[in-house]
């Protein structure tokens, strides 16, 4: 264990874990939306606390320098609770995702949209409101509500279930239909 440069605590950058207060070895807790760890660190030179990837403060701590913008932190083996030093590399987004596109399924995916049709339909409901759309991209338009949302809403990635729109004044859950 090494003391950081930038928080109150103290890091083994070898197996990435850090020793906070309450905890000697402390991995930080994944979070169920990303699948990332999370560790919650004392600043160094100001009062209070930050919540940060362990991956991403592993890397600054290891290096001596904060991530510039517009960089992120790839895991070489896509394992994303290794967070060694050996395991962590700077990049760019364009070269994380295409590496994420390596680990992917493309072929699983296709099957189901052949099936399912490419064009996902959506029905959109609000109180007395249903109203089904043929694609993604027509309801957003017609509801003025940013398809990634939608889609977001429709994998339930997001911590909540509906969208607002600005153009009618309500507020809209989706299904597949």
């Amino acid at each position: 264990m090494q003391d950081c440069k930038f928080y109150k605590s103290k890091i083994n950058i070898e197996n990435g874990t850090f020793e906070t207060k309450r905890m000697s070895v402390n991995p930080g807790t994944k979070s169920k939306y990303t699948g990332y760890r999370l560790i919650n660190l004392p600043l160094k030179d100001s009062p209070g606390h930050v919540t940060e990837y362990v991956h991403r403060a592993v890397f600054q701590e290891a290096t001596g320098f904060l991530i510039p913008k517009g960089f992120q932190i790839h895991h070489r083996d896509n394992d994303k609770d290794h967070n060694s030093i050996h395991n962590l590399c700077l990049c760019t987004a364009k070269f994380n995702n295409r590496e994420a596109a390596k680990t992917r399924d493309y072929k699983k995916i296709y099957e189901s949209r052949k099936k399912n049709g490419f064009k996902q339909k959506v029905t959109a409901t609000s109180g007395d409101f249903e109203q089904t759309f043929p694609s993604l991209c027509q309801c957003g338009k017609e509801l003025g509500i940013c398809v990634s949302r939608i889609s977001s809403i429709l994998r339930n990635t997001l911590p909540y279930h509906k969208a607002y729109s600005k153009t009618t004044k309500k507020k809209y859950t989706f299904v597949r239909a």
